[in-house]
């Protein structure tokens, strides 16, 4: 089972900009979130084999509360699990009829396209042996890297854009025997409230 998890409030999310694989500070909200996503992961995913997290700085919260609370996991960041990078459109208001969003081949100058993100992203799950899908895993990433996730998994478009993804705290879990098949979508700090 892979559980995929979307990140939490940080500075620059409510300025309505492209973040990107830029690192920003967590926000008051941001914490908040952390405390709750980690409540709800641990009472339902008590045991994860692993959690595997994107370095960026704006996860640190998360992963300090669940690291506390999921005691036996294996914990490890990777940078496969960075946000999709928009070089020169970093800190721009995004288009989403522009062309790095609607073709999975085209990519900012200095960035990645969505193909070389879903490449990248998968290369995670690909990393680990057959062991790895069959128990449970969970993936912490930001909004643009899940939402390209979950369309791989789910043999979408790759370059689809839902809104779900880029709400925070949410999470889609996946059956992975013998291939990816979408069990739940929730978002935690939704149901929380």
């Amino acid at each position: 089972m892979i559980i995929l998890l979307n990140d939490v409030d940080s500075q620059y999310d409510n300025k309505g900009v492209l973040v990107g694989d830029k690192d920003a500070l967590i926000t008051d909200e941001g914490v908040r979130q952390s405390s709750i996503i980690s409540r709800y992961i641990v009472k339902k995913y008590p045991r994860p084999k692993n959690v595997v997290f994107s370095d960026l700085v704006r996860l640190k919260q998360l992963i300090h509360h669940l690291r506390l609370d999921l005691r036996g996991s294996t914990f490890r960041s990777s940078n496969a699990l960075r946000e999709r990078n928009f070089g020169v459109l970093t800190g721009s208001v995004p288009r989403p009829e522009s062309e790095i969003f609607i073709q999975s081949r085209i990519c900012p100058e200095g960035g990645e396209s969505v193909s070389q993100c879903r490449s990248r992203a998968m290369g995670v799950i690909n990393h680990y042996d057959e062991k790895f899908v069959s128990e449970v895993n969970i993936l912490i990433s930001h909004p643009y890297l899940c939402q390209i996730m979950a369309n791989a998994m789910e043999n979408k478009d790759i370059t689809l854009i839902e809104d779900f993804w880029f709400k925070k705290g949410s999470m889609a879990v996946f059956e992975t025997s013998p291939y990816f098949k979408l069990k739940e979508t929730v978002n935690i700090l939704e149901i929380s409230n």
